[in-house]
């Protein structure tokens, strides 16, 4: 009965930190685990890689093509995840097209490789499912070195303006943003998640 108790207890404290649709840690797992894993790394003096990954295009998807579309693009992202992040990395979904990956890096280089991995999953997907969309990623990404002082929020802030670059870059360059300076943008989009721009916080903080 001991044994039967444990595991209900367990099954329920998966059900409240996991994301239904995906598996991966929801917001509310992300928050509970992603200071201690930071803290922890941060003793062992391990460089931590912070990646902040938003599905392109999910509301097109969704009135385009249908919801059950729409969650086979956020299923096939976590599986991307699931299969290029470490086996302890903080893999999580925390908004509806909105993911954050937590994982040791070994150097630099590490963002980069782990996201054009992602990419390159969700590519073979969409040629293998034939969808009827473009199924991408925009992904922002920095390295947190050991002996900054800068708390985990301003390294996933720093991520998520990296995304913004990235997406906007896209969008301008498919003729969406025409005119439109990236930096000027950029500076409103930190606005509006927390005024997060470069403004001292992040000197210290590597871009990948």
């Amino acid at each position: 009965k001991k044994e039967k108790l444990e595991h209900m207890n367990q099954i329920l404290s998966d059900l409240y930190v996991r994301d239904s649709v995906t598996g991966l840690y929801n917001r509310m797992g992300y928050q509970k685990l992603s200071i201690s894993y930071f803290t922890i790394m941060r003793e062992k003096k391990m460089p931590v890689l912070v990646m902040f990954i938003d599905l392109d295009r999910l509301k097109y998807i969704n009135d385009t093509f249908g919801h059950e579309y729409g969650d086979f693009a956020i299923v096939s992202i976590a599986k991307a995840m699931l299969k290029h992040c470490d086996a302890d990395a903080i893999a999580a979904r925390t908004g509806g097209d909105e993911f954050i990956v937590l994982e040791g890096a070994k150097d630099e280089e590490s963002g980069r490789v782990l996201a054009q991995k992602i990419r390159t999953e969700l590519s073979k997907t969409q040629r293998a499912m034939q969808l009827p969309f473009d199924l991408g990623a925009s992904i922002g990404a920095v390295v947190a070195h050991p002996g900054e002082e800068n708390v985990l929020e301003s390294y996933v802030k720093r991520a998520e303006m990296l995304m913004y670059d990235e997406k906007i870059f896209a969008w301008q360059t498919a003729g969406i943003w025409q005119g439109i300076p990236v930096e000027s943008e950029r500076y409103r989009m930190g606005n509006e998640i927390g005024g997060a721009c470069d403004h001292g916080i992040f000197l210290r903080c590597t871009g990948i």
